[in-house]
């Protein structure tokens, strides 16, 4: 499992890495499908089952699951739309945890 600082690095690059995606791409570059994926299993292995953790394991369970979309064939604009506001409440509840 990552640390925190390491989560907030990943929480971060990947949002600059969503800012690279476009509404009907085809397909994501396979460096930017490498940073989605590392990201998201990043969020995934950090959930933890404490109570004290819920809303910090909602934004990771969240995150995880708006970046899986992203590897998909075609990106749309909710798509990358739902990842910005996942990664950036990651994030801000990163920070606020750190």
């Amino acid at each position: 499992m990552a640390s925190v600082d390491e989560e907030l690095k990943t929480a971060k690059e990947t949002a600059a890495a969503i800012m690279l995606l476009a509404p009907s791409m085809h397909r994501a570059s396979d460096a930017t499908i490498d940073i989605l994926r590392k990201a998201s299993l990043t969020a995934t292995r950090a959930i933890q089952g404490f109570s004290s953790q819920q809303p910090l394991n909602a934004t990771r369970g969240e995150a995880a699951t708006a970046l899986s979309g992203l590897c998909g064939v075609t990106v749309t604009r909710d798509m990358i739309d739902r990842a910005t506001r996942a990664v950036d409440a990651w994030a801000d509840n990163l920070a606020n945890n750190a």
